[in-house]
Formats: structure tokens, C-alpha cells, sequence
């Protein structure tokens, strides 16, 4: 039983908190891959709903800043945007760049289950989002390039936070190669940044003769991950509602009990128990009134 999306009208999620999620995703893959549940799931209408709206506000918003691109400063490039422009510039800029890898492994996830399972319900729709995703990434790609809104130390910074996560994603692809307990014709690494790293990064990963360096290399991926995004002063996120509302959907597809209700999780915890109560108490007024 899926909330609505009024429901979460208040609720806020930094988006460095959805390179988390996407960690714990990736962590628990398997219960949605290998042991799919009806009552769990995925919800591909809100989805895309709310994924394509948050694609719709990066539109609108980048379509505001492309008005300084001329290419080189003067009355209508750089010099012209405001420091308002330069800060919405820079949080979106983020926000573009650390939301996909959970937008990436969340695909490769629902791809994997539909191989699993020898259907299609879900490939259509991630594959879509993604493919939206990707598109606005490369627009502010060329929003950097174009030097018309960010300055040349702050166009540095973004490109390394770019590069960076990008690196981050492939190494979260990549722990997906343990996804072997259905026999998927299926290369997760189209789902990569680059296909050359990731395939890399799954070789590292893979050492089966020796499972504790395997879980060892993976720790140390992820704390390094971890520690990079907590040294970095970031803006408030333009979309906090939406990414929070994308997070829910996602965790919702879990059981209740996969996910420690600390940091990013507590309040999509707490939503996540709250849902499974009404939901179980619908089904004691259902069967009671039955029994009448």
C-alpha cells in the first residue's frame, strides 16, 4: 500500500543523502532481485511521476540559466548572472550529478528482476528515467563548459564533484555482479558510467577465494565515499521534497526490517512502519468484517 505523495508535502532529503540510499539499494539488491513479493512491489507510476517532475524542474530551471550563455562574458554571459544565478546554478548542478548513481542501480536493479523473473514490468519505465536523467546531466555539462554562470574555480570544483560520483556509481554497478542466483542474460555494466571501470571495480569485487578481502575492498569504497561527502559544504538541495518522496519509493519496495531506522532513514522508517500498520490493520477490519 503505497502513501501518497501528499503525505510527504513537508518532508526534506538532502540529496548527498541519496548516494546512501543508493548504497543500502545496492546492499540489498537481492530481496528485491532474487525474492520479488507482491506486497512489495515497486510503485512505476509514482516513479515516474515524481521522477519525471523532478527531470521537469532541472528543465525549467536550466532553461533559466541558458539565457546568460553567450559564450563568453559581457552584458549577457557571465558577468550578467546574478549571485542568485550562481548559487541555483551550483546546487543544481549537484543535484543533478549526485542523484543519478541511486537513478542507475535502481535501474539495473528492476532490469535484473525482470530478467529474473522472465517478465517486463519494470524495464520500460527505469530505462526511460534514466535516459531522462542522462540527458540533463549532459545539458549541465554544457552549462559548465559554457563558463556563462559558474566562474572558473567554481566550473572546477563541478567537474570533479562530477567525475567523482561517477566513479562512485560504477563502483556501486559493480557490487551488483553479485547477483548470480538467477542466471540473468543480462551485462549490468550498460548501466555504468563507464563499462571499462566498472568492470574493473566487479574484478575486485569478485574474489570469491577470498570473500574477507572482497568485503574488505567494498568497506573501503564505501567509507571513502562516505567521508567525501561529509567534508563537502553543499547547498540546500532545489528539489529536498522530491528527493525525499523518490527515496520512499524506493525503500518501500523493501520489507520493514532491512533498512536501521539512523540517519537519512529514520523518517523514511518511521513512513515505512507507520504504512505497514495501516496496512495490517486494514486487513484486521477486512477479515473482521467477514467474520460478521
Amino acid at each position: 500500500m503505497q502513501p501518497t505523495i501528499s503525505q510527504f508535502r513537508n518532508e526534506q532529503m538532502h540529496v548527498r543523502d541519496l548516494v546512501e540510499v543508493a548504497v543500502r539499494v545496492v546492499v540489498h539488491a537481492r530481496e528485491i532481485v532474487e525474492r520479488p513479493s507482491d506486497r512489495t512491489a515497486p510503485d512505476m507510476e509514482s516513479y515516474w511521476s515524481l521522477s519525471t517532475c523532478r527531470i521537469s524542474r532541472w528543465g525549467s530551471a536550466l532553461k533559466r540559466l541558458d539565457t546568460h550563455d553567450t559564450g563568453e562574458d559581457g552584458p549577457n554571459g557571465f558577468e550578467a548572472a546574478t549571485h542568485a544565478d550562481r548559487a541555483i546554478a551550483r546546487a543544481l548542478l549537484e543535484e543533478v550529478f549526485l542523484s543519478e548513481p541511486l537513478t542507475r542501480v535502481w535501474t539495473a536493479i528492476l532490469v535484473a528482476r525482470d530478467r529474473c523473473s522472465g517478465r517486463d514490468d519494470y524495464e520500460p519505465v527505469v530505462r526511460s528515467v534514466l535516459e531522462k536523467h542522462s540527458e540533463m546531466s549532459h545539458r549541465v555539462l554544457r552549462l559548465i563548459a559554457s563558463k556563462s554562470v559558474l566562474d572558473w574555480k567554481s566550473a572546477v570544483v563541478m567537474n570533479r564533484l562530477r567525475r567523482r560520483t561517477e566513479r562512485w556509481g560504477d563502483v556501486l554497478i559493480a557490487r551488483l555482479h553479485d547477483l548470480s542466483a538467477c542466471e540473468l542474460d543480462l551485462d549490468l555494466n550498460q548501466f555504468a558510467f563507464d563499462v571499462a571501470r566498472a568492470t574493473d571495480f566487479a574484478a575486485d569485487f569478485g574474489l570469491e577465494s577470498n570473500p574477507d578481502a572482497h568485503e574488505s575492498a567494498w568497506n573501503l569504497a564505501v567509507e571513502s565515499l562516505r567521508s567525501s561527502l561529509k567534508r563537502r559544504r553543499t547547498p540546500p538541495s532545489p528539489n529536498a521534497d522530491l528527493n525525499y518522496q523518490i527515496a520512499w519509493n524506493i525503500v518501500s519496495c523493501f520489507e520493514s526490517d532491512t533498512f536501521e531506522a539512523t540517519g537519512p532513514f529514520r523518517s523514511l522508517w518511521l513512513h515505512r512502519l507507520e504504512n505497514h500498520t495501516t496496512e495490517a490493520q486494514g486487513l484486521v477490519d477486512e477479515y473482521l468484517s467477514h467474520m460478521s
